[in-house]
């Protein structure tokens, strides 16, 4: 089995990634927009995944 060591991001980096606040973080995540990995009781971003919201964000505005 190949275990990658990949950073996951925490609410607040992904709340300075997005410019926005934090909550809005838990907001996205709440409603599936976001997916997030629960780890040691907080929440954990794939970096990939923020990017692909971004993606989408940009297709649905263009």
């Amino acid at each position: 089995m190949t275990v990658l060591t990949r950073r996951l991001l925490n609410c607040h980096e992904v709340a300075e990634w997005l410019g926005i606040h934090f909550r809005g973080v838990y907001e996205l995540r709440k409603s599936g927009e976001l997916p997030a990995i629960p780890i040691g009781g907080s929440w954990r971003f794939d970096p990939d995944d923020v990017q692909d919201y971004i993606n989408r964000k940009k297709e649905t505005h263009a």
